[in-house]
């Protein structure tokens, strides 16, 4: 791994150093039991979702999945992101239970919010957007192209690298 900017006296990865470049994309349309099955063909727990015109329009994970699939009529939504339903359970101001069938697209379970990154950007600023959104992957981008994606399993792997040998 390349090492190549300073902070504080101590070298910093760039997000192109650690960034996954093969990316496993899906598609709006897709059903969300295709998406699973992809997922765990691939073990990754989540993948950027491309419209028709192949522009990122959000991020489907296990999470939203499993989401979906605890209650097949209903998904507790926010405007940040989605929670079990516990029918028994007062929602908090701000929350509401969607109704929908079965055969969800991946459109209708997304997180349609992208997070993205620089390839040029510290991975310090990558860490940062995933902890204060509370996400656990983020799209490296080049001007308007996708080029990557970092997460947490990445930026876990940093560790041992930047603390040195036992």
């Amino acid at each position: 791994m390349k090492l190549d900017t300073r902070h504080q006296g101590t070298a910093i990865p760039m997000v192109r150093d650690v960034m996954q470049t093969r990316l496993i994309c899906v598609r709006e349309h897709m059903s969300v039991e295709e998406v699973a099955h992809l997922l765990t063909a691939h073990s990754i727990s989540g993948a950027p979702v491309l419209d028709r015109n192949d522009n990122v329009v959000g991020v489907v994970s296990v999470a939203d999945l499993a989401a979906q699939s605890s209650h097949p009529q209903s998904v507790v939504t926010h405007r940040r992101q989605r929670y079990y339903h516990d029918p028994e359970a007062e929602l908090p101001e701000g929350f509401m239970v969607e109704d929908y069938s079965p055969s969800r697209l991946v459109k209708d379970v997304m997180t349609p919010i992208v997070h993205r990154v620089h390839e040029d950007d510290p991975i310090t600023d990558a860490a940062e957007l995933m902890l204060q959104a509370r996400i656990h992957r983020v799209l490296v981008t080049n001007g308007k192209t996708i080029v990557g994606i970092v997460t947490t399993m990445d930026l876990i792997g940093l560790i041992p690298a930047l603390l040195g040998p036992n």
